[in-house]
């Protein structure tokens, strides 16, 4: 969570590249415009990948995305007498963005930038 130097970010962006399921995405822009490095990790407990835009020269995440994987192809099994759902879901959320404008660095946890 604090500013990395070159080697420190190195050393991350090999740390994250070696973990199972883990992919670049190259030289990508956010959703504001800003250049950064995509890099793709899959999520196994849930199924869907995290991607997350890396400005390559401050080590600053710029943008953050979940894509969901898509609902289970059968209903999840309830207790009885619980209503089922209609399925699949009318619904489904299938991502999640974050896109960070501005990043701080404090001294402790609970000091204000």
């Amino acid at each position: 969570m604090g500013n990395l130097d070159g080697s420190q970010r190195q050393a991350l962006f090999g740390l994250l590249g070696a973990r199972p399921g883990a992919r670049s995405l190259g030289e990508v822009t956010d959703a504001t415009g800003r250049n950064g490095v995509g890099v793709a990790l899959r999520l196994p407990d849930s199924g869907a990948e995290l991607r997350v835009i890396i400005d390559p020269e401050t080590s600053e995440i710029l943008q953050s995305t979940e894509v969901m994987a898509p609902p289970p192809a059968s209903p999840p099994t309830l207790p009885a007498g619980v209503r089922k759902p209609p399925w699949p879901p009318p619904v489904w959320l299938a991502e999640r963005t974050e896109v960070f404008l501005s990043t701080g660095s404090v001294a402790a946890l609970g000091d204000r930038p």
